[in-house]
């Protein structure tokens, strides 16, 4: 059935709106990876294209749908345009699009020209692609504490001069940079709270730099995942009048450890004692002040060439738990002194005194 004129141009209007783009204002609007939404350009001003990428540019002006695809071309070099189309907003405005690729090896800051026709020229000018590949965190936020500084890492191609934005709670220092990767140090204040996550993005500050770098799937944000919960503060301490003295359980005292001719010297040894005192109480915080003195002759330690400067010195420490290992030269004549920290106050002391010797 032959179709009326009148009812042709309906028809033909009807496939000029129906999945036509938006409505835009007349322009230029460019889309590469870094977003799903266009960036804007006037008609007369000049754009940006990323070299080493294929963007996506529509050109929204009235009647440029009439123009035909031969006459939309470039003579830049290292610039290849595909996938030509045309029609109408859903505005009715006309608009061109294309598909635009920009070799990496295009220079920075070199100007490339679209000719439309034989009165449209649309100006571009070409950065940095600023691609990013993938962004690291070591350590992992989530195994520290508040405090610890974290080193971020960022691998990619045609990086210039990165930098972060504000990472809310944390001094940024910027690190080493190439062309193909970043990194930089962030550290978090500890007044702030565990749970983030903290987020920031990559913006280019260098001459001809991309302004936001993305990864290829449109990811322009980072952030570093909630930190480590900080253990509770201990309990106030808390005296126990009367406390004992602690039950050393080894060495027991007076006993002897005998090594074999020629065994290297110090050797690891561990003295032990029991979480309760004498008194069956036990020490506040499980703090014991724990006092290891090397007893024996200084004729003894010069012949065996042991190099202790004197025969009293002392190996003292806070020791939290029932177990304190050092070493300990040999031969040699030692002395253990335990006792409860009870708080400001100090329980009773037990001794025990023990030797090293080589088996004879």
């Amino acid at each position: 059935m032959r179709l009326s004129l009148h009812r042709r141009v309906i028809v033909g209007l009807t496939l000029l709106v129906v999945g036509a783009p938006p409505a835009r204002a007349q322009g230029v609007f460019v889309t590469d990876f870094h977003s799903t939404t266009a960036s804007f350009y006037d008609l007369t001003a000049t754009g940006h294209l990323r070299r080493g990428t294929t963007s996506n540019v529509q050109i929204v002006k009235d009647l440029i749908d009439l123009v035909p695809f031969d006459q939309i071309k470039t003579s830049t070099g290292g610039v290849t345009i595909s996938n030509k189309s045309n029609g109408r907003t859903s505005a009715g405005k006309g608009f061109i699009q294309f598909s635009l690729f920009v070799s990496s090896t295009q220079s920075l800051g070199s100007t490339v020209t679209i000719d439309v026709g034989l009165l449209d020229h649309f100006k571009f000018t070409v950065l940095r692609e600023g691609l990013i590949s993938n962004v690291t965190f070591t350590p992992d936020p989530a195994t520290v504490s508040a405090g610890t500084a974290i080193v971020i890492n960022g691998a990619g191609s045609d990086f210039g001069t990165p930098a972060f934005t504000t990472l809310p709670c944390h001094t940024v220092t910027m690190g080493t940079t190439s062309a193909t990767a970043f990194s930089a140090t962030a550290t978090r204040s500890v007044t702030c709270a565990n749970s983030g996550p903290y987020g920031f993005s990559v913006n280019g500050t260098g001459t001809n730099d991309a302004p936001i770098y993305a990864t290829g799937s449109h990811q322009i944000g980072f952030s570093l995942v909630s930190y480590k919960a900080l253990p509770p503060p201990p309990p106030p301490c808390q005296s126990v009048p009367g406390i004992g003295s602690p039950v050393v359980t080894s060495p027991t005292s007076g006993q002897r450890f005998e090594f074999a001719q020629g065994t290297t010297s110090p050797q690891s040894l561990t003295v032990r004692w029991n979480l309760l005192t004498n008194s069956n109480q036990a020490a506040p915080n499980s703090e014991f002040i724990v006092v290891i003195t090397r007893t024996d002759a200084t004729t003894t330690l010069k012949a065996e060439k042991t190099l202790i400067t004197a025969v009293t010195a002392k190996d003292s420490s806070l020791v939290v738990g029932t177990s304190r290992t050092r070493n300990f030269l040999l031969p040699g004549a030692y002395q253990l002194s335990i006792r409860a920290r009870n708080c400001g106050d100090f329980g009773p002391i037990a001794i025990s005194t023990f030797q090293l010797t080589f088996r004879q």
